[in-house]
């Protein structure tokens, strides 16, 4: 039997081998129907979709079929868990090819985990725009037989449901990063003068945490924490940056506090700070919003920054790749790995920023509070958010769009609102809390029926796990001013190859266009053109392109996007040439966007240090 089905897991293989198996058509008669039945379901289902999910493997035939008519670069998402007849399929069809293609991939269980991960293989083409012609980039195929309705019928619901959640995270991602990678310019001069996390790591095993966050639950949270103020030295206390005045206001004070919002409200939650407690520390993404940073040097806390391969590429030589021809961003600011910047796993939000620096802190166990991820009919946020931010959203803002919000089961049972937000975030959470290293426990009073962790109320878990005190050293903020003032020496070296970079393109995007305009035959125009593409093969560019693509955010993914539709719309000849022309154009126009604005920043960076 082939074992090589996409993503078979080796769980659901030892059942596929001792499964027993249905047997396939064998008289006239059945093979007849069977070929009838086949043939109507196949010509019910257009060809002109990026994704297809289809229920149930049945004898395997039909899937096969279908995935030869779908077009180039489309895949096919099959929903079977039903052992004997993938045993009875695979013992007499070839999947072989569509295996190992990486375009037919198999969902086997309707937990969320599993969904996220083999929806993120199909994740882009949930976002390209329809083909000409389609109402949508989706097709869900009728099932062709009636032995699991029920499983497929709900699967189907929660493969739309992450599917919108997934589109929904890519454009975001693709939106905003501009925005973030702007943030990280304006964080690049304190990103090069700080050290990275790398003295913490596993400093604190076995020892728990507790994660704060900012649900509407949280204030009996407090209460909590306040009445067992014993047992504060028996945990490490990691809370997101909204939380941070709640807590001093009641006398606690975290270990470590996280940050990563691009938006530059987020300064707002250090306002009216004059002075902190020791002890604090800030971990922050570089991509968090330069508002919260400024803040941060205002109170001089110790900060932390995470690895980032944006900002180490941008401040250090452009040319320097390792053996493998992979940027070696590692060792870009000061020409020496940077092995202290701890490289945590990109987060949806600031609360999983937290769980993944508790990790890398080496705790365990993980106890979460505040994570409401839903909120009831008379507050979106706790009161203490509130006292401490006037200026926050009233939940009646949040509840006049209604149309947006859906009712979820609560941890008690009732219903509570949730936003899509918040459902997103619980989607990534659910994955997150399956695959944990730490136990994970949800401590929240409150809040919305979760999967993959344990529900706990807090006093019980707070004596039952915090039982000895938990050694945590005070540092003062130390800063590295001579890292940071090699920083602008390696901008101001940098921007005139930047400049000359950004020239090229401004060459080859006339061209270009003067192409797309008819005014110069495609003949005519090789020759120069191909000129500046080997001016722009000079060794000092090798990783310009790589940083300006990353500062973009969209020209490489409309680049493959227009690829794989010329490849789905069978195009040739000339039609072919000229999808071609118009995708470079469109690239390099792109890229010299972005590259202007990229040497821009860096004038700005370099004037403000001047000044």
């Amino acid at each position: 039997m082939p074992t090589d089905f996409a993503l078979l897991s080796e769980r659901l293989r030892l059942k596929v081998e001792a499964a027993d198996f249905h047997p396939a058509p064998e008289t006239l008669d059945e093979l007849r129907h069977f070929m009838a039945l086949q043939n109507d379901w196949l010509d019910a289902i257009p060809n002109d979709r990026w994704v297809y999910f289809v229920p149930g493997i049945w004898h395997g035939d039909h899937v096969l079929k279908l995935f030869e008519r779908i077009p180039p670069g489309a895949s096919l998402v099959l929903m079977e868990r039903d052992a004997a007849w993938l045993r009875s399929a695979l013992l007499v069809n070839d999947f072989g090819p569509a295996a190992m293609s990486r375009r037919c991939i198999l969902v086997e269980d309707d937990d969320p985990a599993h969904l996220a991960e083999r929806l993120a293989l199909v994740g882009d083409k949930l976002c390209r725009k329809p083909l000409p012609g389609a109402p949508s980039c989706i097709h869900t195929c009728e099932p062709i037989a009636d032995y699991d309705l029920e499983w497929w019928s709900k699967c189907r619901v929660k493969l739309a449901d992450f599917a919108d959640t997934l589109r929904t995270a890519i454009f975001t991602q693709l939106c905003n990063a501009k925005c973030t990678d702007d943030n990280v310019m304006n964080n690049l001069p304190l990103y090069a003068a700080t050290p990275g996390l790398d003295e913490w790591h596993n400093l604190f095993q076995d020892r728990p945490a507790v994660l704060v966050a900012a649900g509407p639950s949280v204030d009996q949270s407090l209460e909590i924490l306040v009445r067992r103020a014993e047992l504060r030295d028996r945990y490490v206390l990691i809370s997101c940056l909204t939380m941070l005045k709640p807590l001093l206001s009641v006398g606690i004070t975290p270990d470590f506090v996280t940050a990563l919002d691009y938006h530059e409200i987020s300064g707002r939650f250090l306002e009216g700070i004059e002075t902190l407690p020791p002890g604090i520390k800030f971990v922050l993404e570089p991509k968090v919003n330069h508002a919260v940073t400024k803040e941060v040097e205002r109170l001089k806390a110790p900060v932390y920054f995470l690895w980032n391969e944006f900002a180490l590429a941008v401040a250090g030589p452009f040319n320097s790749y390792d053996k493998e021809g992979h940027l070696n961003a590692r060792a870009l600011v000061d020409g020496s790995a940077q092995t202290d910047r701890a490289a945590l796993p990109p987060g949806a939000t600031v609360a999983h920023l937290s769980m993944d620096l508790a990790e890398y802190l080496g705790c365990d166990p993980l106890i979460f509070i505040g994570q409401d991820l839903g909120f009831r009919a008379d507050k979106y946020y706790p009161d203490c958010v509130y006292a401490a931010h006037p200026w926050k959203d009233s939940f009646k803002q949040r509840l006049a769009d209604a149309a947006a919000l859906r009712l979820v089961e609560g941890r008690d049972g009732a219903a509570m609102y949730q936003d899509e937000q918040m459902h997103c975030y619980l989607q990534h959470f659910e994955c997150r809390w399956k695959t944990a290293r730490a136990k994970c426990i949800d401590a929240t009073e409150g809040g919305v029926k979760k999967i993959h962790i344990e529900a706990l109320p807090l006093e019980a878990t707070l004596a039952a796990y915090c039982l000895d005190p938990v050694s945590i050293v005070a540092r003062p903020l130390s800063l590295n001013e001579s890292n940071r003032a090699e920083l602008f020496e390696r901008l101001q070296d940098r921007l005139p190859v930047l400049a000359a970079f950004c020239d090229h393109l401004a060459v080859l995007v006339e061209w270009y266009g003067k192409m797309i305009a008819g005014t110069c035959a495609m003949a005519q125009a090789q020759a120069p053109v191909q000129a500046v593409l080997a001016q722009l093969g000079d060794p000092r560019f090798d990783a310009l392109p790589d940083i300006i693509e990353h500062y973009s955010g969209s020209a490489p993914m409309a680049r493959h996007w227009l690829d794989t539709e010329a490849a789905a719309l069978k195009l040739e000849g000339a039609r072919l040439k000229e999808h071609a022309i118009k995708r470079d154009a469109l690239f390099h126009a792109e890229m010299f966007r972005a590259g202007c604005a990229l040497r821009d920043k860096i004038k700005n960076l370099l004037e403000k240090n001047d000044g």
